[in-house]
């Protein structure tokens, strides 16, 4: 377990890597309100890719961690599921992208919503993660996204414009989706089992919809802040708050690749070992949410130098929303953990009400508490609604009462880690 979750931080790091540097160095090429319409477009391709995969994915790599193989009838009745919304999701995305940067050609809209389409037809991260092939996953980064991320930076310094930056994105999710598939396609096998069935992918949508629907939810509740900016505020501002959001990500990636190792363990152990099961969770809730307490001491030590060395000193405004929403990565990180047991356990519904109630509470704190484009208050609301949906409901909800008492045992039981009767 070891070595794969070195090789999926390593992964991590290096596509993180890719994705801050041309953050930078566009930061850099364009002026403040150019780099505020750049990740603006990005939060709405996270969106609009998230509503394409959510739901079917998680399924996908549920799946393959029980079977260890790749059902070639049930990948094909998924993907006809992406396929039909990500068409959905890319026609969304370049009617809004052309309607509220009309002034910018239709270029960026038209290379935004390809990327949608070949993003969510790419199964590469989900498939090696569940396999465990995490070694050959960062070789298939190393291999592809590198250079692609090399070919990015030529581009945006030669062409000067964001839309070109998206169309060698849908070459890059293209490349890696084949590449693994060819990799793995000695795991692909035939069953005789129900997916043969004409109407089989209907009964799959059924089994993914309230994944999906939380999948939806949720990353627009966790993007609703930047929405928000967006909507209320400058490019430059929008440009601020983005900057603070993408360090932030920074330290997700250890506990996601922590999480994303050890879940086919804890799928293994739930049926073979309950105490060994739960005691895994208690060691990652306790770990995990130290990590994350070390994490805000170093933003409010050197946050403030890291964000005008990377990004220079017009881009000062992110340092005080960088600090407050630290605060939030540790109950982002806490939720991680509880996201992953309300999986394992099939209680997918807990999630689709903390998102409902998440964007509740975001909507209204927002109404009520915001004036003038306060973009300090947006930060403020955000760090609260991550504790509220992280940490609070899991203490209120009644089918969430085993994920309140691994927390607690987490906090207040010292001695040697076991399992108590």
């Amino acid at each position: 377990m070891r070595a794969q979750i070195i090789f999926n931080v390593s992964d991590k790091i290096i596509k993180l890597g890719a994705l801050f540097t041309t953050s930078i160095f566009a930061a850099r090429l364009l002026d403040r309100d150019q780099y505020g319409i750049f990740v603006y477009v990005n939060v709405i391709l996270s969106i609009a890719i998230a509503f394409s995969t959510s739901g079917i994915d998680t399924i996908i790599g549920k799946r393959i961690s029980q079977d260890k193989k790749i059902d070639f009838h049930f990948i094909k009745n998924a993907t006809i599921i992406k396929i039909i919304i990500a068409i959905l999701a890319s026609t969304v995305t370049y009617l809004y992208i052309k309607d509220r940067y009309s002034e910018t050609s239709y270029a960026i809209a038209l290379a935004a919503a390809t990327t949608v389409v070949l993003a969510a037809i790419g199964y590469s991260e989900v498939v090696l993660t569940a396999l465990q092939k995490n070694k050959l996953m960062l070789l298939l980064t190393i291999t592809i996204i590198v250079p692609f991320g090399a070919i990015k930076l030529l581009a945006l310094s030669h062409y000067e414009v964001p839309s070109v930056k998206y169309i060698i994105d849908s070459i890059e999710y293209f490349s890696l989706g084949i590449s693994a598939m060819f990799f793995l396609r000695k795991l692909i096998f035939r069953s005789n089992s129900k997916e043969k069935t004409k109407f089989y992918f209907l009964v799959l949508l059924k089994e993914c919809l309230p994944l999906w629907l939380n999948g939806i939810i949720l990353i627009t509740y966790s993007r609703y802040d930047q929405l928000f900016v967006g909507a209320i505020g400058t490019q430059g501002e929008m440009a601020d708050y983005a900057i603070a959001t993408q360090l932030n990500m920074i330290a997700l990636i250890l506990p996601t690749s922590v999480l994303t190792v050890a879940f086919p363990k804890m799928m293994a152990l739930k049926d073979s070992d309950i105490y060994a099961y739960e005691n895994l969770l208690v060691k990652l809730y306790r770990s995990l949410a130290l990590y994350g307490f070390i994490w805000v001491a170093i933003v409010y030590l050197v946050g403030g130098i890291a964000v005008t060395t990377l990004y220079g000193q017009a881009y000062s405004g992110s340092i005080n929303h960088l600090k407050i929403l630290s605060v939030g990565v540790i109950f982002t990180i806490l939720g991680q953990i509880s996201g992953q047991w309300t999986v394992i356990e099939g209680k997918y519904w807990i999630s689709v009400k903390r998102s409902i109630i998440g964007i509740f509470f975001m909507a209204t704190a927002n109404y009520i508490f915001n004036d003038a484009r306060n973009i300090t208050k947006v930060a403020t609301i955000t760090a609260i609604n991550l504790f509220i949906v992280n940490i609070l409901l899991y203490f209120i909800l009644n089918d969430t009462k085993k994920a309140k008492e691994l927390m607690l045992r987490a906090i207040f039981v010292n001695k040697k880690l076991g399992y108590e009767k």
